[in-house]
């Protein structure tokens, strides 16, 4: 098989994942961000809309590189309603449909808010592809990168517009096999999640299927006592401490079942 049928089927399959075309493959997740925008710049956007915490480090980088008035709207550990979208024609808005890997949002409800009120909408489904959240958007981006649903550690790609920069040469035969096998990895990684949740006292909206597991605390004894539940069933799940701008932005535990994601 040639390097442009593997392509090929890799395109299809994610033109089945999004529901969008044109598909077009990029180097990198951040790359796919960047034409995004670059998109947005060019079609008249003015203001970018990001969340406060859930995102990616570099939208509010990439937003300040190409001169776009940025505003961080308030979320409560990432989650937030279509309401908190204000703006017009000249906003784009740029999230990730499955916040912090961890929480859901209405997606239907924020695509109906976005067409409604003419803001362009920017879905990231590193994180969501593979569900119906990955197929709202006026542009959808991914990536391919470590410890993702589909870690393939290069390229990334953007659905819905055609990108400036050419294709790159990553591995499409095994990027193929990985969107193949994506229902059965993300099961297995929800339902460790859902097992680590029955551990723990308290989680960040407990009720959200992700592939991390947000425990805030308060204390430093607290702190060690949820890394240690879980570090008893799950001794191989690594974690990180919030705040952090990718998950929360309160003290917490961030159990990164997400990392279990290998090609």
């Amino acid at each position: 098989m040639d390097i442009s049928r593997e392509m090929e089927d890799a395109r299809t399959l994610l033109v089945g994942l999004t529901t969008k075309k044109p598909v077009s493959f990029l180097k990198r997740g951040n790359e796919a961000i960047k034409q995004a925008l670059l998109h947005a710049k060019n079609q008249g956007c003015t203001r970018l809309l990001i969340p406060d915490q859930g995102g990616w480090l570099t939208y509010p980088q990439f937003g300040k590189k190409l001169g776009f008035d940025i505003t961080h709207f308030e979320t409560k550990d990432g989650v937030f309603g279509p309401e908190v979208l204000v703006g017009d024609h000249k906003t784009v808005v740029l999230i990730n449909s499955l916040p912090a890997y961890a929480f859901n949002l209405d997606m239907q409800a924020i695509t109906n808010h976005c067409k409604k009120h003419n803001i362009l909408l920017i879905n990231d489904v590193a994180a969501s592809i593979g569900t119906k959240d990955a197929t709202y958007g006026d542009i959808i981006i991914g990536s391919f990168g470590k410890a993702k649903p589909l870690p393939l550690d290069e390229g990334g790609f953007i659905a819905g517009v055609k990108p400036t920069v050419g294709e790159p040469d990553i591995d499409y035969e095994t990027l193929t096999e990985l969107l193949k096998t994506l229902p059965t990895r993300t099961k297995e990684a929800l339902n460790i999640a859902k097992k680590i949740k029955m551990l723990l006292p308290n989680i960040s909206n407990p009720e959200h299927n992700g592939y991390v597991v947000i425990a805030p605390f308060t204390t430093d004894a607290e702190k060690e006592m949820l890394i240690n539940l879980v570090e008893k069933q799950f001794p191989n799940i690594e974690y990180t401490i919030c705040p952090r701008y990718i998950r929360v932005t309160r003290q917490a535990v961030s159990f990164e079942v997400k990392r279990l994601f290998t090609k």
